[in-house]
């Protein structure tokens, strides 16, 4: 079996949860791309002192932990002996595991900087540049720490006067992805299934509430003014965002729905207006949902909140205020928050500030040490968030059956014929996008190749086609079997499937739409009888294409179901056939060529 690559994403910070919730988005995007492309799923391990890392548990990704600085000194941990175990600890870790990939975050020289230690270790490394107060960024250990990356990833927008998405700052090329969120649109409800959840009138005002992910040591006072304030107002409901790490007094009532999860960000399509803290996560997931906000800052030693969402403020993106102590200047701006003019103009330019999820980018820029540019690229464009969340909800986030049910679709072989036959790709980034519509139109043209985007179509439409009324576990149970399915079909007739990336993904998609006509047709069995059927159907010496494989199963199925044969009949009938003739066409099914459409 092939050697899975090794990943340590390090995320030990103070006491908030920024780094290990930017680091989940950014490592499910790596987990995908990295199964997809090399047909086995990572090993991915954080190292981590959050005292939320049961997000990571629920995620499916290991974790080994040491006590986050607010606990060694809530227990009495002496502060130089915590250091010492937290370094060798750390250090242990990561030369027994020996990653292929060292992912860090915001402090390039780790929180202890201890990594200096290991950072000319025989692995590649990659530096998440998350932007911090000035006066931090500038410190030598800082700089100096950088130059030993293979890339450094920023995870916001490339400034305008940038021409280009990368910019040389030290020994490695610094790229911008856009800013991370930890969920896509496609993964938003709509705002009255919230509503209905919460059991909210659609007259009533939902207000999210937050104080970043709960450990900050002004969290409980925070919650404590702005809930007081909010609280009075008779057409508002709370929904209070305190955060897995929060420990404070909990602010109940009536018009209180108190959360503690990481995902509250489901909540945010039916929520009118938010109070929060301006944390890098949940202020760009507020701005990404669109949800008009107040902001304010929070003190953090390296994290500038204020300057974060004074830039949105200027862009028209929200309203900010310096503190929350003047109590009548928080109602009288958080009035104004709930203006319809003033609504109506946040949304609209919450949409201009983050056009879209960095995610998935980010994870790309990380992984580009391990992987040859071509090969990202491609999987970039076949592995969209539409695909992937689709596979994810019928899987239940089973990386391994993902990976099973992606490699029947897109074969390890046929998808490094697309990357040497999409040599031209790389240089397309470099057009315009006009420029590179334009070239790559030529190049169907006159190569006859065709886009990978109707595989793509084909695909998500299977999905949405295998979860239409039917409960998780059934879903789950025939999507199996319909890739299981595929990879039987296309390995039974690989002169059929193409000598070229067309020809394969013609084929492909074809299959798709095959499968689906098959789960339609009016067998009156369970769709998974006939799927399994058609599984074991022989190879038919007779048939050209794929259109014609189907039309000939049907027909047979047909045949046999007039015949009085149940499921197992058929089956037994196929086996006979398959042992006593070695070759097996329509005259061996009793079919003639009139008899097929």
């Amino acid at each position: 079996m092939k050697k899975p690559i090794r990943i340590v994403c390090y995320a030990i910070n103070g006491a908030g949860m920024g780094h290990v919730t930017r680091l989940l988005g950014v490592a499910r995007w790596m987990r995908r791309l990295i199964a997809f492309m090399e047909g086995v799923q990572p090993e991915i391990l954080f190292l981590t002192s959050s005292d939320a890392s049961d997000m990571l548990a629920d995620a499916r990704f290991a974790a080994f932990k040491i006590p986050s600085k607010t606990v060694a000194r809530s227990a009495g941990l002496e502060k130089l002996e915590y250091r010492r175990l937290a370094k060798h600890f750390i250090w242990q870790t990561i030369g027994v595991f020996s990653p292929d990939l060292l992912v860090v975050d915001t402090f390039p020289s780790g929180s202890f900087d201890e990594l200096f230690q290991i950072l000319d270790g025989p692995f590649k490394k990659s530096f998440i540049h998350r932007n911090v107060k000035s006066d931090y960024a500038c410190r030598p250990i800082f700089r100096a720490a950088m130059n030993f990356y293979d890339a450094v990833v920023i995870p916001h927008r490339a400034p305008a006067k940038m021409e280009h998405s990368g910019d040389h700052l030290g020994s490695a090329l610094h790229r911008y992805t856009g800013e991370v969120v930890q969920f896509d649109r496609e993964q938003l409800c709509d705002r009255q299934q919230v509503r209905n959840e919460l059991r909210i009138s659609d007259s009533t005002k939902l207000i999210y509430v937050s104080a970043g992910g709960g450990g900050d040591p002004q969290a409980e006072e925070s919650l404590r003014k702005i809930i007081g304030l909010l609280r009075r107002k008779s057409d508002c409901h709370l929904i209070v965002g305190a955060g897995p790490l929060y420990r404070g007094q909990r602010f109940m009532g009536p018009s209180i729905t108190w959360c503690e999860t990481n995902s509250i960000w489901r909540y945010f399509p039916g929520c009118d207006a938010a109070v929060s803290a301006g944390g890098y996560n949940t202020f760009h997931e507020l701005l990404f949902a669109g949800v008009p906000t107040l902001f304010y800052p929070q003190e953090k030693i390296a994290d500038d909140q204020w300057l974060r969402v004074k830039s949105a403020e200027d862009c028209g993106a929200c309203l900010t205020i310096p503190s929350l102590d003047d109590e009548s200047e928080l109602g009288r701006i958080f009035d104004r928050l709930l203006e319809p003019q003033t609504e109506g103009s946040l949304k609209e330019n919450c949409s201009r500030f983050i056009e879209g999820n960095g995610a998935l980018a980010c994870a790309v820029e990380l992984i580009r040490p391990l992987f040859p540019s071509q090969r990202l690229d491609l999987a970039t464009r076949i592995l969209k968030p539409s695909v992937a969340h689709r596979l994810e909800l019928l899987a239940d986030g089973d990386m391994e059956m993902i990976t099973q049910w992606l490699g029947s679709v897109y074969p390890q072989g046929r998808v490094q014929q697309l990357v040497e036959s999409n040599g031209l790709e790389s240089v397309l980034h470099l057009l315009s996008d006009s420029a590179a519509e334009e070239l790559r139109s030529v190049m169907q043209r006159s190569q006859g190749a065709l886009s990978a985007q109707s595989l793509e179509i084909a695909l998500q439409e299977i999905l949405d086609f295998i979860r239409q009324e039917r409960s998780q576990a059934d879903a789950r149970q025939l999507a199996d079997e319909v890739f299981r399915c595929v990879a039987a079909i296309t390995k039974r007739y690989p002169h059929l499937t193409g000598s070229n990336g067309a020809d394969w993904i013609h084929w492909s998609t074809t299959l798709l739409h095959s499968m689906k006509t098959l789960m339609l047709s009016p067998a009156g069995w369970p769709v998974e009888e006939t799927l399994r059927l058609f599984r074991v159907f022989p190879r038919m010496e007779d048939v050209t294409s794929i259109q014609e494989l189907t039309d000939t199963f049907i027909t047979y199925l047909r045949s046999r179901i007039q015949g009085g044969d149940q499921p197992h009949d058929v089956l037994r009938h196929l086996q006979v056939l398959k042992m006593t003739r070695p070759v097996v066409s329509r005259s061996s099914l009793d079919l003639s060529e009139e008899s097929v459409p």
